[in-house]
């Protein structure tokens, strides 16, 4: 005995103090391997061996240990318990020297000992579930279908479950008009099934579909990816862009006299009509707008000589001139605003109206924002790029026939169990041995806890409750 004391002090003293660890650090933390002070402000274990009451209440960890390299990211400012010493500490769901890869993922117990009863403040949580144990489809408290979905299942079937008022799904769907259901809050006009339209002769050539700039008919409705690009992180998708997904087939004609084949910026109301004002502007100085241009190209100053400066040596014009390029701006604002046009016929129609909603006011007019969310399930993470191996309408089914933007075409959980699950059901576990062991589905590889929006509330929520900034969540 007192030759193995004798060894654990000299071990101490030498500055080797892996031997006391219980276990392994994780990867995050292999640079303080051997300073256990970096963490550790007392030494537990005969306090742990002693208590009779919750030896795993007893922490040799200190948040402000946790503190001094990560911020305190939080959940939820009104849940219970909350964090710090008078409730939740960092260890108590980050436990270390256990060699895990992540230390980030937890274990389902950590989340459902708050989830299978879920309080706060004010009471039982009416936002989100209040019970919930496991994802699984079977037991008590399994995780209910998706928000998003359980509101369209309302529509179909009934008053059901309805998430809370703070809810994220509340930044993506409302009521439709006529009180009957719910529809993407979207402000455009899309129809999914035109631009996915294809059918193709006895000899396989396409005789139905989409045609490019060159008259040729093409197939859209085996390439999602032709618009829906992932993005850099490979996460979500990149937002569709009009100037490089739509203005090909979509021109923003405006003069197919005058102008032919011209389009106009796909900017707001207001620029489009200085664009196009400038434009008629230097139309009729030089000469090719108006009749009374030819006044002002006579009165131009002949030869090269530099005008003085500050002293115009141009005409001032005339009411005549004035009201010419007013007429003209006006006759373009009608023509782009138009829900239709073609030029030569290739082009599909196009005009603001034809996809944008138009607000008219005094004379003037301005385009609904589209207001498309970036993100949809704003309380989850997922990653388009772990799931490439799957086609597009495994997950999203109702696109070929979708032909109203307020459609949500977003898959239900039934969708997620079928690979996500204890025993998939997904037909890609071919065989036995496969289908014994699913993708994970525990609930941090869905959910994260901490938020990293720099606010201490729900990621892109405002203190009340309804969405401000979905892109801040890209990142998860």
């Amino acid at each position: 005995m007192f030759v193995t004391a004798a060894w654990i002090v000299s071990e101490w003293r030498s500055g080797h103090h892996q031997i006391f660890a219980a276990g392994r650090l994780s990867t995050a933390h292999q640079m303080i391997d051997n300073d256990c002070s970096a963490c550790h402000t007392t030494w537990a274990p005969l306090e742990r061996l002693t208590n009779w009451i919750n030896p795993e209440s007893i922490r040799s960890i200190d948040n402000n240990k946790c503190l001094a390299c990560h911020d305190m990211a939080l959940h939820h400012l009104d849940q219970i318990p909350g964090h710090g010493h008078d409730g939740l500490s960092c260890a108590d769901c980050h436990r270390e020297h256990r060699g895990r890869q992540q230390l980030a993922r937890v274990e389902d117990r950590q989340c459902v000992g708050c989830h299978q009863d879920l309080t706060t403040t004010s009471g039982p949580s009416r936002t989100f579930v209040h019970s919930l144990t496991t994802f699984e489809s079977t037991g008590e408290s399994s995780h209910p279908e998706f928000a998003l979905k359980r509101l369209l299942l309302e529509s179909s079937e009934g008053p059901g479950p309805r998430p809370g008022f703070g809810h994220g799904v509340w930044a993506v769907v409302d009521e439709d008009s006529v009180g009957s259901g719910y529809r993407d809050k979207a402000k455009l006009r899309f129809n999914h099934s035109a631009h996915l339209k294809s059918e193709r002769n006895a000899r396989g050539d396409m005789v139905v579909g989409l045609r490019n700039k060159d008259g040729r008919t093409v197939d859209f409705s085996k390439n999602c990816d032709s618009c829906h690009e992932s993005d850099d992180s490979g996460g979500g998708m990149k937002p569709i862009r009009f100037e490089s997904h739509c203005r090909l087939c979509h021109p923003l004609l405006f003069d197919n006299h005058k102008e032919p084949g011209h389009e106009v910026p796909h900017v707001s109301a207001d620029l489009v009509r200085g664009w196009l004002t400038e434009r008629y502007t230097l139309s009729v100085l030089e000469g090719g707008g108006s009749k009374s241009a030819g006044v002002v190209a006579k009165s131009l100053p002949a030869g090269s000589r530099r005008p003085f400066p500050g002293r115009s040596e141009r005409p001032g014009w005339n009411p005549e001139m004035v009201g010419s390029v007013l007429r003209s701006v006006r006759v373009a604002e009608a023509v782009v605003q138009q829900h239709r046009h073609t030029l030569f016929g290739h082009e599909a129609k196009g005009g603001c109206r034809f996809c944008h909603h138009i607000n008219e006011h005094e004379g003037k007019w301005q385009v609904e924002p589209p207001g498309i969310p970036a993100r949809w399930m704003i309380h989850s993470r997922f990653r388009h790029g772990a799931h490439r191996q799957m086609r597009c309408t495994e997950c999203h089914g109702e696109v070929a026939s979708s032909r109203s933007t307020s459609d949500v075409l977003m898959p239900s959980i039934a969708t997620c169990r079928s690979c996500h699950a204890e025993r998939p059901t997904s037909k890609r576990f071919v065989t036995a041995a496969a289908a014994a062991v699913g993708a994970r589905w525990d609930c941090v590889e869905c959910h994260v806890y901490h938020v990293r929006n720099g606010s201490n509330s729900l990621p892109g929520k405002t203190p009340s409750g309804l969405s401000s900034d979905r892109g801040s969540v890209s990142g998860w």
